[in-house]
């Protein structure tokens, strides 16, 4: 469901399949954190699959996707589990970025591309707005 999304971020940014996946559920979770709970949920309503890349969930994918790989889950996941399932503010959504091999400034090119893929799945544009500050950029 959420493939389009993880497509876009990995051909657009020219980042691995985990890091999409990881960078994705590290700005969902700081989001989650952000947004109050009425807001988060007619997000993850309009767009299905979202709650499933959120935070420490996405490392299921994440697993999922390096078994898909065919590499070794192992220490690496673990590791991010901490990292990625408590993303409080924008300092966190750092420290998640480098732990996936990326640098800070990649937040502000991850945002734009997945607030373009959730206004395209119907997201509310004050949902977006409210999720673009949460991130530090200006949607």
């Amino acid at each position: 469901q959420t493939a389009g999304l993880l497509g876009a971020l990995t051909s657009q940014l020219n980042v691995t399949p985990e890091q999409a996946v990881g960078g994705t559920g590290a700005m969902l979770g700081l989001a989650k954190n952000k947004l109050g709970g009425g807001d988060y949920s007619q997000l993850t309503k309009s767009v299905p699959g979202l709650d499933q890349l959120s935070g420490s969930n996405s490392l299921g994918s994440l697993g999922a996707l390096s078994g898909m790989l065919g590499q070794s889950g192992g220490s690496k996941t673990s590791g991010l589990d901490g990292v990625l399932g408590n993303v409080k503010n924008t300092s966190d959504l750092n420290t998640a970025f480098s732990a996936l091999g990326m640098d800070d400034s990649m937040v502000g090119k991850f945002a734009p591309v997945i607030l373009q893929y959730l206004g395209g799945q119907g997201a509310s544009s004050s949902v977006l707005g409210k999720l673009a500050q949460a991130w530090g950029t200006s949607g």
